[in-house]
C-alpha cells in the first residue's frame, strides 16, 4: 500500500499557489515523473531528484533542472536539456499543506446505498481562514458525480481547491 502522488497537473498548480515543500520525486515541465538509468547490475529503475542542491533550490526562480537531477541557475529553459521542476507531493501532503497554510479543508465521505453497499465516494471543501471565502463552504459547483475511489475524489478536490486560490497563497 502506497499514498498517491498527485496528478502532474496538480503539481502545477501547487506550485503556483505557492506550495514550496521539497519532496523525494518531481515533475517536469515535459510531464515526466521520473527518468530511467542503468544501475550496477545493468536493469533500468526508477531514478528521485535527491540531490541536496536540487531539493533545496528547485523551486526558487531562476533555476531549472536537467532530467538527471542536476541543477543549473539561468540556464535556458528549453524543454530539451533543461526543465521547470514541480514538487510531486502525496495527496496527503498537499491536503494537509492546504488545511496548514491557506487554511482550506477537504472532507470526504462515503456514498452507501439502502443495502449498505459503497457505491463511491464525495466530498466538499471550506476555508477557516479569517477572510471567510464563500466559495469554499459549498458543495463543488455543479459536480454531483460520485467518484469510484476515495483517490480520485481527493485529487478531484485538491485541484478545485487549488484553482480556486490566488497564486502565491501563503
Amino acid at each position: 500500500m502506497e499514498d498517491t502522488l498527485v496528478s502532474y497537473k496538480v503539481a502545477v498548480l501547487a506550485k503556483a499557489k505557492g506550495f514550496d515543500i521539497p519532496t523525494s520525486k518531481y515533475y517536469l515541465s515535459d510531464n515526466s515523473l521520473n527518468t530511467k538509468f542503468e544501475d550496477s547490475q545493468g536493469s533500468e529503475r526508477e531514478y528521485y531528484f535527491e540531490a541536496d542542491d536540487f531539493t533545496e533550490n528547485w523551486n526558487k526562480k531562476g533555476w531549472v533542472s536537467d532530467k538527471k537531477g542536476g541543477i543549473c541557475f539561468g540556464c535556458k529553459l528549453d524543454n530539451i536539456n533543461y526543465f521547470e521542476a514541480y514538487s510531486a507531493p502525496t495527496q496527503s501532503l498537499l491536503q494537509k499543506w492546504l488545511r496548514e497554510v491557506p487554511k482550506v479543508h477537504i472532507f470526504i465521505d462515503t456514498i452507501i446505498n439502502e443495502k449498505d453497499i459503497l457505491e463511491g465516494f464525495q466530498g466538499c471543501v471550506h476555508s477557516t481562514s479569517k477572510q471567510k471565502i464563500e466559495w469554499m463552504l459549498e458543495k463543488i459547483a455543479g459536480d454531483t458525480k460520485k467518484s469510484e475511489t476515495f483517490e480520485e475524489e481527493l485529487e478531484k478536490l485538491l485541484e478545485e481547491a487549488l484553482n480556486r486560490l490566488p497564486d502565491g497563497n501563503k
